[in-house]
């Protein structure tokens, strides 16, 4: 997939780590080894998996729309 069109994980936690941090903090969790903070980045990098390939996906059927047409 297009490096353009896909999720860089890079760019998206640099957008989000100050919200994995606002949660923890918002829940009262204290975090001293940034476990908390570990799976937030888990949950994140599983989101972008899950994105990418909805996208690919996407892009597939879409192509093969109009190919087949």
């Amino acid at each position: 997939m297009d490096k353009k069109k896909s999720f860089e994980f890079e760019e998206i936690f640099e957008q989000n780590k100050r919200r994995i941090h606002y949660h923890i903090h918002k829940l009262n969790i204290r975090d001293p080894h940034r476990e908390y903070f570990q799976e937030g980045l888990c949950a994140l990098w599983n989101a972008c998996e899950i994105i990418n390939q909805i996208k690919a996906q996407w892009l597939h059927t879409s192509t093969s729309r109009f190919v087949n047409v």
